[in-house]
This record gives C-alpha cells, structure tokens and sequence, in this order.
C-alpha cells in the first residue's frame, strides 16, 4: 500500500469504537460500524466495502452532511468528518473501488507512462 493509505489505515486503526461519534451524528450514521468497515479496506479485506451496499438507504458514508459534530465528539482526535468524506467519495464514484488508492494510475498518467482511456 501507498505512504498515504498506510497514514489513513493508522488514523482509523486509532479510533477507540466508543459511539461517541455515532451518537452525535445528525444524519444517524452509524460512524463506528463505518470506521470498522474502512478499517478492515485498509488492512487489506478490499471485499468488506461491499458491506456499505448493503446498509439501509440512510445512514451511508454519502448521506454525511459535513457538519463536524462527529471530529468535534471524538475523544481520540480524529478527524472524522475527513475519513467519511474519504469514505463518501469512494461510495459515489458509482461503484467502490476494488483495491486499496495508492496514486499508481494517476502517477503513470502524468509521467505519461499510461495512456488514458479514449473519449467517445
């Protein structure tokens, strides 16, 4: 994995799993089972995303409105609000990501070592 997801996989690995955040969140997110599920993308499960499909139409990663009540319950300092974005992008992008980001695509298309793929 890239320096970058090693960082992330430290900052969820850090969270305590007290609720604090879920029971702040206004959108009724279950931040804590979210975190767990990321937790496990990072270490290397790339299959438990799917389990994101398959939790009740509220309370996904998307349906975060970015209100920071849930970085400003965190007794571990963690910044939340910043790992449900992360977590939203991946779940709206259409379908979640099968590997763990490490900048290899996009490193290779500005080196110009890959070819993008061709606009119909």
């Amino acid at each position: 994995m890239g320096k970058s997801t090693d960082i992330t996989a430290d900052r969820v690995k850090s969270c305590a799993s007290c609720g604090k955040c879920s029971k702040s969140c206004p959108a009724h997110i279950d931040i804590s089972e979210v975190l767990g599920i990321y937790g496990e993308y990072l270490f290397g499960d790339v299959r438990t995303l799917e389990k994101l499909d398959g939790m009740e139409s509220s309370g996904k990663p998307v349906d975060c409105i970015e209100c920071g009540a849930c970085t400003a319950h965190c007794p571990c300092g963690l910044d939340v609000k910043e790992l449900m974005r992360e977590l939203a992008m991946m779940q709206s992008c259409g379908r979640l990501m099968k590997f763990p980001y490490n900048g290899k695509v996009c490193k290779e298309l500005l080196s110009g070592q890959s070819t993008p793929a061709k606009k119909f």
